[in-house]
C-alpha cells in the first residue's frame, strides 16, 4: 500500500497525497568528499530509492575497503545533499523536492560527529549565572556575588568577591601564560575590570583595574570588541553602553567609591570610568549583546527586538523583529550568521547582512523550556549549542535543523548560561549550582 503524505493546498487545507512506492525506483548518484583519505573514484552509482544513510554507510565502507592498501576499519559517515544532512531515504528526498529521478544526484559524505564526552562537574555555592572560557582558563560568575577562575581540568584557581550582588555576566579580555584580565557585571549596576596575576600558581590573585558606572539597573550582558580596546554592556535599564578598555580613556575621573564597594575593596579611592556612548532605543530590558565588527554591535531585548548598532555613528542601523522576549544571542565570525534564544523555546538563525528584515532563515525547535543561552562553535561554522530551562544543552548542525545532533543531560535544574570554548570544551551552568563540562571532537 502506498504511503500518504499530508500537504497543504493553496486554500490552506491539508490533504493527503500518495507517496509513490520507491522500492523499484533507482537513482543515479555521485559520491563525493572533501577528505582525500576517504576519496572514491569519480563515477556514478545506481542506488535504490529506499537507500538511507545506514545503507550508504555500508556501500561506502565496502568500496573504501576494496581500495584500501591494508585492512579497512569501518568509519561512520553523514551525508549531505545540497548542503542539507540526509535524514530520510534518497527517494523520499528527491520526491519531496520534486527533483527528477533521472538526474545524477551528488551526495557528499563527511565523518560522523562523535558524541560530546562529559568531563567534570564544578560545584558552586549558588546559581551559576555566567561562564566564558579562553584558552585553558574557565571564568564563572555566581549568585553568591563571586567570580571564579578554573583550569581546563576543573581545578579552582581562585574565588573572589567581585560585587555586592549576584554576578550576571563575565568576559575575558585577554590571557597570557602567567596573567590575564577580565570583566564582570552584576545586579549591583556596575561593571568591573580585573587583573589576574600568577594564574598558574597557588598565589593566583586578582586586583581591580577599573569600575564602570552609569547603568541604573542590573547589567546582564557584556561583549568585548574584536581588538579588545572597547566593550559594550547591556542592562535592565533598557540602555546599551560603550566603554573604553584603554589605560587612558577619553573620559575618566577619580571618585570616592560607594560604601559597599569601599567595604569590598578596602580602599576609598578607585578609578571610576564613565561610558563613551549610550545607545537608547530598546523599550524593555536588554538581555544580551555581541560585537560583530570593530564598529558594530548587536543587542537583543525583552521588547521582542534585535537591534544592530553602528558604534561610530552612535545609532541603530537595522532591526530584526521577533514575537517573544529574547534571552540570548551568538554571532559567528566564521559564517557571519546570528542565532537567538527566546522565551518561546525556539532557536532562530538570521543573516544580519540580509535586507529581508526580520525574516528567519531557520528555526530550531526541540527545547521544552525557555532557551536561556546559545553559543556558536568557534572552529566549525555549522555547529552551535543551545541551553534551556528544560535542563538540557543541545548541539545543533545548521545543515540538519529538524532535530539536534546530541542532547547533553546532567543538570537537575534550569540552565542559565553556556559557552563553547576555542579548545572545543562545552560548558553549561545552572540553578543546580553546577557547571557541567563536555569535550567535543569537531
Amino acid at each position: 500500500m502506498a504511503k500518504r503524505k499530508s500537504v497543504e493546498t493553496s486554500s490552506g487545507m491539508a490533504v493527503d497525497e500518495p507517496v509513490p512506492d520507491l522500492s523499484d525506483v533507482f537513482i543515479q548518484v555521485r559520491l563525493t568528499t572533501k577528505s582525500s583519505k576517504f576519496a572514491l573514484p569519480d563515477v556514478p552509482y545506481s542506488l535504490p530509492g529506499v537507500t538511507k544513510s545506514a545503507d550508504l554507510n555500508i556501500v561506502i565502507n565496502q568500496l573504501l575497503g576494496e581500495y584500501a592498501a591494508e585492512q579497512w576499519i569501518p568509519v561512520e559517515f553523514d551525508f549531505l545533499i545540497n548542503g542539507e544532512i540526509l535524514l530520510q531515504s534518497v527517494g523520499e528526498y528527491i520526491y519531496e523536492r520534486k527533483i527528477p529521478s533521472e538526474n545524477v544526484l551528488e551526495i557528499e559524505y563527511i565523518e560522523h560527529l562523535p558524541a560530546p564526552e562529559p568531563e567534570a562537574s564544578l560545584d558552586h555555592p549558588d546559581w551559576v549565572s555566567a561562564v566564558q572560557m579562553l584558552d585553558d582558563c574557565i571564568l564563572t560568575g555566581c549568585y553568591d556575588n563571586q567570580v571564579r577562575v578554573w583550569t581546563r581540568k576543573g581545578a579552582l584557581v581562585l574565588a573572589h568577591a567581585a560585587h555586592i550582588s549576584p554576578v550576571r555576566a563575565v568576559a575575558w579580555v585577554n590571557v597570557s601564560d602567567t596573567e590575564g584580565s577580565f570583566l564582570t557585571s552584576s545586579h549591583d549596576q556596575t561593571v568591573a575590570l580585573w587583573s589576574l596575576e600568577n594564574r598558574k600558581t597557588q598565589h593566583a590573585a586578582v586586583t581591580p583595574k577599573a569600575f564602570y558606572r552609569g547603568h541604573a539597573a542590573s547589567v546582564d550582558g557584556l561583549a568585548v570588541s574584536p581588538d579588545a580596546q572597547k566593550f559594550c554592556s547591556v542592562s535592565f535599564d533598557k540602555m546599551v553602553k560603550i566603554w573604553s578598555l584603554s589605560d587612558t580613556p577619553s573620559v575618566e575621573s577619580e571618585e570616592t567609591v560607594e560604601p559597599a564597594e569601599k567595604k569590598l575593596k578596602g580602599d576609598g579611592k578607585k578609578l571610576t570610568k564613565t561610558p563613551e556612548a549610550t545607545l537608547s532605543g530598546h523599550k524593555e530590558a536588554v538581555s544580551c549583546c555581541a560585537w560583530t565588527a570593530p564598529s558594530e554591535i548587536i543587542t537583543a531585548s525583552w521588547d521582542h527586538s534585535i537591534k544592530i548598532w553602528d558604534v561610530e555613528l552612535g545609532g541603530m542601523s537595522r532591526q530584526l523583529d521577533g514575537t517573544k522576549a529574547f534571552l540570548s544571542i551568538s554571532y559567528s565570525p566564521l559564517s557571519k550568521l546570528l542565532i537567538s534564544g527566546a522565551t518561546d523555546r525556539i532557536v532562530r538563525l538570521y543573516d544580519p547582512r540580509s535586507n529581508e528584515g526580520s525574516i528567519v532563515k531557520i528555526g530550531f525547535a526541540s527545547h521544552m523550556g525557555w532557551v536561556s543561552s546559545v553559543a556558536w562553535s568557534p572552529t566549525n561554522e555549522n555547529l552551535f549549542i543551545s541551553a534551556s530551562y528544560d535542563k538540557l544543552m543541545k548541539m545543533w548542525d545548521v545543515r540538519s535543523p529538524k532535530s539536534p545532533v546530541y542532547d547533553m543531560a546532567g543538570h537537575s535544574d534550569k540552565i542559565l548560561c553556556s559557552a563553547w570554548s576555542n579548545t572545543n570544551l562545552l560548558l553549561s551552568g545552572g540553578a543546580d549550582n553546577d557547571l557541567k563540562m563536555f569535550s567535543a571532537d569537531v
